[in-house]
């Protein structure tokens, strides 16, 4: 019974690579998903790895790349392709004909058409992904390390800093960057917030210090690699990572290059306070009572920074306030 497994499992294994082979589906493929007059280019490679058929889709209007994706035959001509990334679901539904594949797309509550060239017979893998783990103090920081396949003694490299939310490193835009800067030829380090993913620690309480230190053991880290080059580390964030990268250049010699995007030319307590006055206004507020709250979130900000004030009285005056349901807007501590 066992032989018999074995042979099966060979046969189907040999029957549906030589379906593909059949249909000649490899290579590197480059179109559009074209609905009304809108339209969204995407390329997808398909590839034998180890005799097993793999596929990466790239979808660089919307700045994701890398979406590890696969293909199944549906019948005798038609082929199912899938992308899957986070809750977004992506499928194209055609045919292979030479170098065309073209058929229906479906994905994000829309419908739509696609058409394909190939315009490459064959896929090198351009990158690959190693995990690796790094501490700083008692927080372990689980690590996706993103290396070229491009011959090289010694790659510069990049740690990736997070936004504001609780970003692990299966994050679309997040891990996107990770990938174009490894086809371009430079190491790149992404990582799971501490206290989200794999990585250990709480976020909730995490100061900017603290996240800026998490960077700093990523290049620490980085410098104990003989594959990484230690003159040319770099440090790169977007929105919240704008003020944690010059923080962690500020606070750790050893980066030597920054790169922002997306950032504040404020400090953080400037840009919140006008994000919580946009939002009492938009929920029609009355002025008095929204210039009453920003003014107890200056003094609870002074208090809990520089421990002037009075706390009872602070916290009578929150304590007014959090009945209301709209108090969550304010951003205030339930509890000093």
């Amino acid at each position: 019974n066992k032989r018999c497994l074995f042979f099966l499992s060979l046969l189907i294994f040999f029957a549906g690579h030589s379906t593909y082979s059949q249909h000649n589906i490899y290579g590197k493929w480059s179109g559009e998903i074209t609905a009304g007059n809108k339209f969204w280019r995407f390329e997808t490679a398909i590839y034998l790895e180890n005799e097993i058929t793999k596929v990466i889709t790239d979808f660089p209007d919307i700045g994701r790349y890398g979406i590890i994706s696969s293909i199944q035959k549906k019948d005798s001509n038609q082929f199912r392709l899938e992308v899957n990334e986070g809750n977004n679901n992506s499928i194209f539904t055609g045919n292979f004909s030479g170098d065309t594949f073209s058929g229906d797309w479906s994905g994000l509550n829309l419908k739509a058409t696609f058409s394909a060239k190939r315009i490459s017979n064959n896929y090198s893998v351009e990158y690959v992904v190693e995990e690796v783990r790094f501490t700083n103090g008692n927080v372990t920081l689980a690590g996706s390390l993103y290396l070229p396949t491009t011959k090289r003694k010694r790659y510069p490299s990049v740690v990736f800093t997070h936004g504001s939310g609780n970003q692990t490193r299966n994050e679309g835009s997040y891990r996107s960057r990770a990938v174009l800067l490894a086809r371009s030829g430079i190491a790149t380090l992404i990582y799971d917030r501490r206290g989200k993913g794999e990585s250990s620690g709480s976020g909730n309480d995490a100061t900017w210090e603290t996240l800026a230190d998490d960077a700093s053991a990523a290049n620490r880290y980085l410098k104990t690699r003989n594959d990484i080059d230690k003159k040319k580390i770099g440090i790169a964030g977007f929105s919240q990572g704008g003020w944690v990268c010059p923080l962690a250049v500020i606070r750790n010699k050893g980066f030597s290059f920054i790169v922002v995007g997306s950032a504040s030319a404020t400090t953080p307590q400037e840009q919140n306070d006008y994000n919580v006055e946009q939002f009492l206004k938009n929920r029609a507020l009355q002025g008095e009572i929204i210039l009453a709250i920003m003014n107890l979130r200056k003094e609870v900000f002074h208090y809990q920074h520089y421990g002037k004030g009075d706390k009872q009285k602070l916290q009578n005056q929150i304590n007014e306030l959090s009945p209301n349901e709209w108090f969550p807007i304010t951003q205030l501590p339930v509890k000093l």
